[in-house]
């Protein structure tokens, strides 16, 4: 279920699935999960909360799960930010997942449980840039700026200046203190000329370290 910043609900979707393992494939579940997948389609801009409820069939067992998500007016063509994807070295690649099937997440990167000194990766995408845009990574730990990288230029390709991908990289720290932490990436449009837009954008993603 979808709720508005009113808590007036605008979308319910419900599905079933049955799942056929191997008996690697139960062992990996057991330990890691499974990901699944559900796009459910918002009609308008703004920021919703997303609710996930989910019932085993043969245990009866209930689970639940809640995020705040924000919907940027790309249609409209204004500058922004999709959300941000992190993945690890150690995240096994699916078969079967290529460009084409860019929703679909492991469950490594549903979790984002990361051990001192991972490696990780990040990509958002940018939308609506009609000139280069300077990015900045940061990582949070609460209120405490635990790293930050230095500006980046991002050049809007000629063939697809409506939306383009982006990222990078960042290496835990091997003393990283277990905890809650946040990526953030805050994006501006590096002309000036352009303040009548919307010109700055940010997005965050939490991710634990144990």
């Amino acid at each position: 279920m979808v709720f508005d910043q009113d808590g007036i609900e605008v979308a319910h979707l419900s599905t079933g699935f049955s799942i056929a393992l191997t008996r690697e494939g139960t062992e990996d579940a057991l330990r890691d999960g499974l990901a699944y997948t559900l796009r459910i389609p918002i009609r308008q801009s703004g920021a919703y909360q997303v609710r996930f409820a989910i019932r085993d069939r043969q245990s009866g067992a209930i689970g639940s799960a809640g995020e705040y998500v924000e919907v940027p007016d790309a249609a409209s063509g204004a500058f922004a930010l999709s959300g941000i994807v992190l993945r690890s070295d150690a995240d096994p690649v699916t078969p079967g997942l290529d460009e084409a099937d860019r929703f679909s997440v492991t469950p490594m990167q549903a979790l984002r449980i990361y051990p001192r000194g991972a490696r990780l990766s990040y990509t958002y995408e940018v939308y609506n840039a009609p000139v280069p845009v300077e990015a900045v990574m940061t990582i949070w730990r609460g209120k405490d700026k635990v790293l930050s990288t230095q500006p980046s230029i991002l050049v809007p390709p000629h063939d697809s200046p409506q939306r383009f991908a982006a990222g990078g990289g960042v290496k835990l720290g091997d003393a990283l203190p277990a905890g809650d932490y946040v990526l953030e990436i805050a994006a501006k449009l590096a002309d000036s000329a352009h303040k009548k837009q919307r010109a700055a954008a940010i997005r965050r993603i939490d991710f634990d370290v144990r």
